[in-house]
């Protein structure tokens, strides 16, 4: 009988594209909006920057029923139906005129990326692919970066020469008339809807048996507390230098041109990052990884506090993307190494829940620091160091003492 070529990598491929088209204009790239939103509408840059937290906090409580619709309702249509509440939400920003829509429509925002970019990407890899996980996550990832990289010189002129109401509404344009039916036409729960097997193994729905703790035992376990803790602490630092980069780097007296480039160049090295990092959890393993990320953190936040030097800037975006990927490869790499195959998507839905709301606590932190300007901002980098090596030991700690049965995935 002829075998059917692997689908998993057209599911990597629709993931790729929901996150070139949605985690620019939604995540890595709204602080370019801050300025032009806030000196048109007469609120301040603090106040703006709480829907960013009003986002994850609804994202904080959808992630905790994507999960469960991923498996009960089709998968295609969970994520399409995240598609249009994300591209009508940026619609919707486009007509704002007051602060509180902002806040009212990052409501429906937030559940709308956790049932598209949030929940999804990782149990989907996780499901079509046990051999090569690493890899196929980063690649499905990389879209952020790429998107970003793309997205955020092309908004800007689109703001510079038409308003930031035109870049808003054509980002929500493109999420509808692209996005949608990509993730409508390609995207499949597990592979044997499709009649076939992950690459390298059977997956758990298949009815095999597979090794790792219960999710009611996992919850119950140090490791599980120690990697929620690395999961807030990374999640504070990429957030914070995503949501603030564009005021930070126009203290440091970059044109926006100049801007642009550096934030452009950080997230497409953050795509070679998540692609990067992917392969080295695949052949270092997670404790020589885990080291490279701290030593990434580390020159990413010192080369940015030295951003003055035009040199140290350029080096910040190298650094940047490495340091960047570990807030969203790590958490689904780290769930199943600690506890295993078992209610994989379960568990990771849980998980998932504090990677949200690590974005949505995030501008409460930096908000302390940043009120006070372009002293606060440095001072919210050398928080950010702390938080690196504080990420750091919560991540390897946790590994050291995870379960130890959660390590073999039976094949029969």
């Amino acid at each position: 009988m002829k075998t059917r070529k692997f689908y998993g990598w057209k599911i990597v491929f629709a993931v790729f594209i929901a996150m070139l088209t949605i985690y620019p204009p939604v995540v890595n790239s709204i602080s370019i909006y801050t300025n032009p939103v806030t000196s048109d509408l007469g609120f301040t840059g603090d106040k703006f920057l709480i829907y960013y937290t009003v986002m994850g906090l609804s994202g904080v409580l959808a992630n905790s029923f994507v999960g469960t619709l991923l498996r009960r309702v089709k998968a295609n249509l969970v994520m399409s139906a995240g598609a249009i509440i994300v591209g009508l939400s940026l619609i919707g920003f486009s007509q704002s005129t007051q602060l509180i829509h902002f806040y009212i429509i990052a409501v429906f925002q937030g559940v709308g990326l956790s049932a598209i970019c949030v929940v999804p990407p990782s149990v989907l890899i996780t499901n079509w692919f046990n051999d090569k996980r690493g890899l196929a996550l980063g690649l499905a990832l990389a879209g952020t970066g790429i998107g970003g990289s793309i997205y955020s010189p092309i908004a800007t002129q689109i703001i510079v020469r038409y308003g930031w109401r035109t870049a808003y509404l054509a980002s929500g344009l493109i999420v509808l008339l692209i996005t949608l039916p990509i993730v409508f036409f390609v995207i499949r729960f597990e592979p044997s809807l499709l009649g076939q097997e992950p690459l390298g193994g059977v997956p758990e729905t298949s009815g095999q048996t597979l090794s790792g703790v219960s999710f009611a035992k996992m919850v119950k376990t140090p490791a599980f507390f120690l990697l929620v803790a690395s999961i807030l602490l990374g999640g504070i630092i990429v957030n914070g230098l995503l949501v603030n980069f564009t005021p930070y780097i126009n203290f440091m007296g970059y044109s926006p041109e100049q801007g642009s480039l550096i934030l452009s160049l950080s997230l497409l090295f953050m795509t070679l990052g998540k692609l990067v990092l992917g392969r080295f959890y695949d052949k270092l393993g997670v404790n020589i990884t885990f080291i490279i990320i701290l030593l990434a953190s580390l020159l990413c936040l010192v080369s940015l506090i030295m951003a003055r030097i035009f040199a140290f800037g350029i080096l910040y975006t190298f650094a940047f993307g490495l340091a960047s990927s570990n807030a969203l490869v790590t958490p689904a790499i780290l769930t199943a190494a600690l506890f295993g195959q078992k209610e994989f998507s379960k568990k990771y839905d849980f998980v998932a829940t504090f990677v949200a709301l690590s974005a949505s606590i995030t501008p409460i932190f930096t908000g302390f620091f940043t009120k006070a300007g372009e002293e606060g901002y440095v001072k919210m980098l050398y928080a950010f160091i702390v938080l690196s090596v504080l990420t750091f030991i919560t991540m390897w700690v946790s590994h050291k003492i995870r379960p130890k049965q959660d390590v073999v995935v039976t094949d029969e």
